[in-house]
């Protein structure tokens, strides 16, 4: 599906030929089973329908995009094959039914090459693009490399509401030096997105970012407000 397959070829949207394919040949799957189903079926089955769907409808606006830089127009309807099961799926899991970040790009969109090893981010591996290649690549898999260190900061938080609790000054102080700690390597990580990714080609991702406003993202200020929002934290 996406841009570029994995292996440099290109895929259904480098062409335009996604909107065809859903309309030719997608089954409209039955969500009968569904009933049965886990959670984590269900979001995966979200993570992959909200891909779609952001694809089949923004896949004019991309194809256009490469060719003269304007944005042209989405499609204004979504297929039954697509809607109805998307719906299905969104209302199961109380989620609205299009992309968001953790449960569709991000943070459920992750594998680890090596079982053994935790999230560090040479370790990970994207399930699903829309465009491919590295810019995208790094781009989210850097956000899921500090977002796994996200369960050290709640546990400090926990322990320093016990500790003020409990008048512990002393094991209040110690805490929020972990919690710092843990600021810290959060902003180290998110620091590794300028060689991870090309933020430029990043505000290319048409089918990611879609057109409302999309020049107002420029380069200079998104990374000035990224690496003000760093210096505050740390």
């Amino acid at each position: 599906m996406p841009v570029t397959k994995p292996d440099g070829t290109p895929g259904l949207l480098y062409h335009g030929h996604l909107g065809p394919a859903v309309e030719a040949e997608l089954p409209e799957y039955s969500t009968i089973e569904l009933d049965k189903a886990d959670q984590r079926l269900l979001a995966a089955l979200f993570r992959d329908y909200t891909f779609l769907t952001s694809a089949y409808l923004l896949e004019p606006c991309d194809i256009q995009y490469r060719k003269d830089g304007t944005y042209g127009l989405g499609r204004s309807r979504l297929p039954a094959n697509i809607a109805r099961p998307l719906k299905y799926v969104a209302d199961r899991l109380q989620a609205r039914p299009f992309m968001e970040y953790a449960m569709t790009y991000a943070l459920y969109n992750w594998r680890r090459v090596d079982l053994s090893r935790g999230l560090d981010y040479d370790n990970l591996r994207l399930i699903r693009t829309l465009h491919g290649g590295p810019a995208e690549h790094g781009f989210i898999l850097v956000h899921v490399a500090m977002v796994a260190h996200t369960g050290d900061l709640v546990r400090n938080t926990q322990r320093a509401l016990a500790a003020a609790e409990a008048k512990d000054a002393a094991a209040l102080l110690a805490v929020l030096q972990d919690y710092h700690r843990n600021l810290v390597t959060i902003n180290e990580v998110m620091e590794t997105m300028w060689k991870c990714s090309d933020v430029r080609a990043c505000m290319t991702l048409v089918l990611l970012a879609g057109v409302a406003n999309a020049n107002a993202w420029s380069l200079p200020a998104f990374v000035g407000n990224e690496r003000s929002r760093s210096r505050t934290t740390t």
